[in-house]
């Protein structure tokens, strides 16, 4: 299979809501998936109804670091749930690096709307970790 082929099978998954492709040419095999975090960011960047937008004002916290996402505390719950209640401040996560640990905090009083990351996936700086509903 050549390199053409590779990329031409990339343009499809990337331009179709295709999560994943496997094709087979021959003895020749190319799985592709897209990354998991695209697919939640999907899910929840849907367009909200005209209500919704006037009542809510949702606040993205970005990831300031890059590592790995730390969403439960030692006894594996998670630090925070979709729908709960914080405080500006309060620690919602952890980001992971080279055995550091930096804080993600709350800038502001509100409900998670959303948690866009799973515990243990890799958060790129500037990558949007959490939707807040101000308060």
């Amino acid at each position: 299979m050549e390199f053409k082929e590779i990329k031409n099978i990339i343009n499809i998954l990337n331009e179709t809501d295709l999560i994943e492709i496997d094709v087979t040419f021959g003895k020749e095999r190319v799985f592709i998936k897209k990354d998991n975090v695209v697919k939640q960011v999907l899910k929840s960047t849907k367009a909200p109804k005209k209500e919704e937008m006037s009542k809510k004002e949702l606040i993205e916290i970005k990831s300031q670091n890059v590592g790995n996402i730390i969403l439960l505390n030692k006894t594996g719950e998670p630090i925070v749930k979709k729908g709960q209640s914080i405080k500006e401040g309060e620690v919602l996560a952890y980001i992971e690096s080279v055995g550091l640990k930096a804080e993600v905090k709350s800038p502001v009083n509100g409900i998670i709307s959303d948690v866009l990351l799973a515990d243990g996936d890799l958060a790129d700086y500037g990558k949007i970790l959490f939707l807040i509903e101000k308060a």
